[in-house]
This record gives C-alpha cells, structure tokens and sequence, in this order.
C-alpha cells in the first residue's frame, strides 16, 4: 500500500511538475508585430512572426523582468536608445554580426543560414530581405 502511494504521489509531483509551466507561460503576440525602433531617416521596419521562431526558447532573446515573464526589448532601460550607436541600442541589439551573452538577430541567422549564400541574403540582407522586404 505505501509503495503505491509513493509511486501515485511520485507520478502526481512529475505531471504538476512539466505541467505547470505551460499553464503559467505566456502567450507569444500574434505574428505581424512591427518592430520600428530607430530613428532610421530610411523608415526600415521588420515585421516579426512569432511563429516562424517556435523552436527557439523564449529567453533567448528576453530577459525575464519582474512579474513581467517576457518584457519588450526596447522597455525603459532595456533597449531603448534610439541612436544606432549607443551601447544597448534596439540596432545593435538586431544587428550585431557577433553574438555576445545573448544572440542578436542577425548572428542568429548568419549561423542558421551557414554556408546557403541565397538563405544568408534573404535572412541578414537589408532592402529586399525577409527582414526588410521592398
């Protein structure tokens, strides 16, 4: 009897624990988010698709704030700088060809892409990329 309850008790702690994750985390925003965070005379926006980045863990491009799972990137304090040369600018964030303690966008798709010179334009080009389309 006491072998039972143990393995009930065991199986009930493993299911609560892989479960209660998914039923506290939080919704990713629908996909079409622009991003448009610079000053860029240009207009350069990105329109970002959470679902074209599913296999990637949230946290790798958040930082977990506060109550605030998953806060944006460009919060107060965060990424917020507006100049392309600020040290913790939005630009730098998405453009810097080498990841630092996190990747930044471009880094992560110049190594998705690998040595496919047609998938590297469409991922980390400008003007007529799939980050910045005509």
């Amino acid at each position: 009897m006491k072998k039972s309850l143990l393995a009930c008790l065991t199986a009930a702690a493993l299911v609560l624990a892989f479960a209660l994750p998914s039923i506290y985390a939080e919704e990713a925003p629908a996909d079409g988010l622009v991003l448009d965070h610079t000053d860029d005379p240009k207009g350069y926006t990105t329109t970002f698709n959470h679902s074209t980045h599913t296999s990637v863990d949230c946290a790798t491009c958040h930082h977990v704030e506060g109550e605030q799972q998953y806060a944006s990137c460009v919060a107060e304090g965060c990424h917020d700088a507006a100049d392309k040369q600020a040290d913790m600018s939005w630009y730098k964030v998405v453009h810097d060809r080498k990841a630092g303690s996190k990747p930044t966008c471009v880094s992560c798709h110049l190594e998705t892409a690998g040595d496919d010179i047609e998938l590297k334009k469409q991922l980390t080009g400008c003007m007529g990329s799939a980050c910045h389309p005509k």
